[in-house]
């Protein structure tokens, strides 16, 4: 007989003394501990011999082992580590290991055994194999760099026991999984020269809108928790180029002149050569030839040369050139040709009072006194006369408060010359800022339109003339700005009131800020959901919808449930101080239970029921009843159409039949969340019929009527002939 584990039998003996029947157990456990007795009946009677009880105690040890070496005994742990423990019922025999935050080092082979005591042997010990996997981690985290426009750049990750998905995202927009890249702006691959551990994130001919903040993150999968890296911000450093180039002049010897070059992000020297030799890096000249000088209006980014006195030896080609640094590229201009007059002798007298001609300036016309038939001994020659340099003047379009949101227009504007000048607005000394042209007969006029922001707050704006008769270019200013955020009018407002929704109905919350600062927030029961267009919860039915250039933030959810349910309202939050908090009104939403549409819907039908090549047929699929209503589609030989909403419950397909369709089956299928499964209706195997089997029945038909036609006409003929005739048979008897 057995219990438990252990094994009972009776073992017989024959002594001298008399016979003996002594109880083995073999496999003892703790459940064997017990009293024993033995009880000696005689045959055929009530009355035995009841012998003295015996008290059977099991005293092994229950020991755990790992990798052979001890680690346990009974209750207590004997390794020193305090993540070991044992639990269970000791009472009930059970002695469990049970070992928290475990590591790889804790893999291993572990044995359970109970030792031998007394007569008892030892029992086990049983063997298990620990394997520990490391959570999946980053090997190589990307980091912040700062690149040129046009050059490659490479984001390294790398992760080690990789289980979720790699995704890269950019602001907070993810734009691969894996190795696939999911966002349309090109320039981005996945390059993984060790499969399933490097993700890292190429990016070809950088563009500025590549520039922002990379995060390279592993989704949770199979116990694996979730991994984000540090953030690596990349900035793209426009290369240097140049905002204006010198052009071809023709002057006269004596005159000053001015060749024109500038430069936006400039990283190299900028070089002036003529004829191709050197004349100037940077500000200095390198020529031993006199009359130049290198002016700049604007440091760093003019550097116009100014010839004094213009001589037949500073003709020539001449070049603006900056070097190349620092990764920028060597930049080179158009050449200008300078060309220089012999200086004018006299002058006739029908010459203008005015003239625009590098600075040389033409004064009152002289007019002889008396005609002379002999030539001057010497030459007449008139002494230049300066004309006035046209200076620039700014204008911004109010002198008021700027306010955030509000449009503001600066004017520059000079007299018309001719040649015309060239104006410019540059913001804080920097980049050229497009203007718009508003030229008149009588003045050049450029106006700047700018959307006041806070980043306009301090900016310069300086308006630059550029033209042959200025030594220097000639500027003028508006700013610095000043901008009062604190009288910034800030409205949010939702068009919502109290909403009633069926389950399964995709809803939209609409929240508008007009003039923005700060963050908007989605609140749900007192919960914050959403910061500006970024979910906090990981329930991917929620989404912030709308056009945030125009401040739209509005709260979508897909197929709503019952514990969609809540009060919602939206939260604008600003880091300026000064600022109040702004929300909307509180919505509640009312989620219901939704309403099937009615029983053998949908159903289908086509608009003919002859299908003839090149002709065009409706299919319509109708459903009924339903709140919210079902969701059509339809679908040829599994693939999705795009069908025409009639109305929320009838959904039309347009086709156009030809042979190519012959057989096709048009299915519509209809979702609603009361279905287990989706209802279908279906047009099909389509069965097209040949033009011209089509065209030769309409052919016969018309043939037939027009017989028809004629055939009544023939005998609407006769059936009048033949009443005439009648009629005159019977006047002729009368007369006889």
């Amino acid at each position: 007989m057995s219990t438990g584990n252990a094994d009972y039998s009776i073992v017989y003996k024959s002594t001298a003394d008399g016979e003996a029947y002594d109880l083995r157990i073999t496999n003892v456990g703790h459940d064997d501990a017990k009293n024993y007795q033995c009880t000696i009946t005689q045959g055929g009677g009530d009355n035995g011999a009841i012998s003295e009880q015996v008290s059977l105690t099991v005293t092994g040890t229950v020991i755990w082992s790992k990798d052979s070496e001890d680690i346990t005994s009974d209750a207590t742990v004997t390794n020193g580590d305090n993540r070991f423990s044992i639990t269970g019922n000791q009472n009930n025999g059970e002695y469990n290991l049970q070992i928290v935050n475990a590591d790889t080092q804790d893999a291993g082979t572990y044995a359970c055994r109970v030792t031998a005591s007394g007569n008892s042997v030892q029992i086990g010990p049983s063997q298990a194999l620990l394997t520990v996997k490391e959570l999946q981690s980053f090997g190589v985290e990307p980091v912040s760099k700062g690149i040129l426009e046009d050059s490659d750049v490479t984001l390294f990750c790398s992760v080690s026991d990789k289980a979720g998905q790699l995704v890269w995202s950019l602001n907070g927009e993810d734009i691969s999984s894996d190795s696939t890249i999911t966002t349309s702006t090109s320039g981005y691959t996945i390059n993984s020269p060790t499969p399933s551990v490097d993700y890292n994130l190429k990016i070809e001919s950088v563009r500025p809108e590549h520039a922002g903040n990379y995060v390279c993150s592993v989704t949770s999968a199979n116990g694996h928790p979730e991994i984000t890296s540090d953030t690596a911000l990349l900035t793209v450093e426009k290369l240097q180029d140049f905002l204006t180039e010198p052009s071809s002049i023709e002057e006269h010897e004596g005159s000053d002149v001015t060749l024109f070059c500038s430069v936006s992000n400039k990283a190299g020297q900028l070089v002036w050569s003529l004829n191709g030799e050197d004349i100037s890096s940077d500000s200095t000249i390198a020529t031993s030839t006199s009359g130049y000088t290198i002016n700049s209006p604007i440091p760093s980014v003019d550097y116009n040369l100014k010839i004094e006195s213009v001589r037949p030896e500073h003709a020539g080609n001449y070049v603006c050139s900056v070097t190349s640094a620092n990764g920028h590229p060597e930049i080179t201009s158009s050449t200008a040709v300078l060309t220089v007059l012999e200086r004018p002798t006299s002058r006739p007298t029908d010459v203008p009072t005015e003239r625009l001609t590098g600075h040389a300036s033409v004064g009152p016309t002289e007019t002889p006194t008396a005609l002379s038939t002999e030539q001057p001994t010497e030459e007449q020659t008139e002494p230049p006369i300066e004309l006035p340099v046209r200076v620039p003047t700014c204008a911004p379009s109010t002198v008021n408060t700027l306010i955030l949101g509000e449009n503001l227009i600066l004017v520059c504007e000079t007299e018309r010359d001719e040649p015309a000048a060239i104006l410019r607005w540059i913001q804080d000394g920097g980049e050229e800022q497009d203007g718009i042209t508003l030229d008149t007969d009588t003045e050049i006029r450029v106006g700047l339109v700018l959307t006041i922001t806070e980043e306009l707050q301090g900016s310069v704006f300086t308006c630059v003339s550029t033209h042959p008769t200025h030594q220097n270019q000639e500027t003028c200013q508006v700013g610095p700005l000043a901008v009062d955020i604190l009288q910034t009018e800030i409205k949010l407002f939702s068009k919502e009131a109290n909403r009633n929704a069926k389950v399964g109905e995709d809803i939209t919350m609409d929240c508008t800020v007009q003039n923005k600062l700060g963050t908007i927030h989605w609140i749900r029961d007192g919960q914050v959901i959403s910061s500006d267009t970024t979910m906090n919860n990981d329930d991917t039915r929620y989404f912030i919808g709308g056009d945030q250039s125009i401040g739209e933030f509005n709260l979508n959810i897909n197929s709503v449930s019952k514990p969609d349910a809540g009060s919602y309202y939206c939260l604008l939050t600003s880091s300026v101080e000064e600022l109040p908090v702004v929300s909307s009104n509180v919505m509640q939403l009312n989620i219901g239970d939704a309403i099937p549409p009615k029983d053998n819907y949908p159903q289908c039908a086509k608009s003919s029921k002859d299908l003839i090549d090149g002709d065009t047929v409706l299919l319509t699929c109708i459903s009924k009843g339903g709140d919210p209503p079902a969701i059509l589609q339809w679908d040829q030989d599994g693939n999705n159409q795009e069908g025409i909403h009639i109305d929320e419950s009838a959904l039309s397909l347009q086709v156009n039949i030809s042979n190519e369709i012959n057989g096709a089956t048009f299915t519509c299928t209809s979702k609603h969340s009361t279905f287990n499964q989706s209802q279908t209706c279906v047009i099909g195997p389509i069965q097209v019929a040949d033009a011209s089997n089509g065209d030769s029945w309409n052919v016969g038909f018309w043939i037939v009527l027009v017989f028809l036609i004629i055939a009544i006409i023939i005998i609407s003929f006769l059936i009048v002939f033949l009443v005439r005739r009648k009629g005159r048979k019977e006047r002729t008897s009368v007369t006889i």
